[in-house]
């Protein structure tokens, strides 16, 4: 059976592990041991389904400051990033970032400089039972969406607690 978490407002958000629903503040993003796995621990799959005007509403703007800071910085240093690291002109527009990043350089662009905006709007942001997160995650392979909603899937491990 599946249980939604609702915010205070009128989003939603689910949060699976290998395809079984957890509570999302249960998932812990933490940018020291991003892209760093445990050799020792279990790899599973994660997604968080966030509704789409929700996601929109509180990362678009956010987004559109990043991209503004970074053209600012190019006209400072008379360079262009994005065409140098990615070889394209021009910074992907959200929509862009939000519906064709997997695996291909608008999944790299996001994992360098806005997945941590993303996850630590969405993850962690109450205590999870025992006052402690249950998963980490360790990278997130793709974001996409279809208009209703929006899916972040990648890889998690489970926190080993001392």
């Amino acid at each position: 059976m599946r249980h939604s978490v609702h915010f205070n407002t009128s989003g939603m958000l689910q949060a699976l592990i290998n395809n079984v629903e957890i509570p999302a503040h249960s998932l812990q993003y933490d940018e020291w041991v991003y892209r760093k796995y445990n050799p020792d621990l279990e790899v599973c799959t994660f997604q968080l389904i966030i509704d789409y005007d929700e996601f929109e509403r509180r990362l678009r703007p956010r987004y559109l400051a990043l991209i503004e800071e970074m053209v600012a910085d190019d006209l400072a240093t008379n360079e262009n990033f994005f065409l140098d690291a990615y070889q394209h002109a021009s910074y992907p527009l959200f929509e862009e970032v939000i519906t064709n990043a997997d695996n291909n350089y608008l999944m790299d662009f996001l994992n360098h400089f806005f997945i941590r905006d993303m996850l630590l709007e969405y993850t962690g942001r109450e205590k999870a039972p025992h006052g402690r997160p249950e998963w980490v995650i360790r990278e997130v392979m793709r974001v996409r969406n279809d208009k209703k909603n929006v899916y972040i899937n990648g890889n998690v491990q489970p926190v080993i607690h001392l």
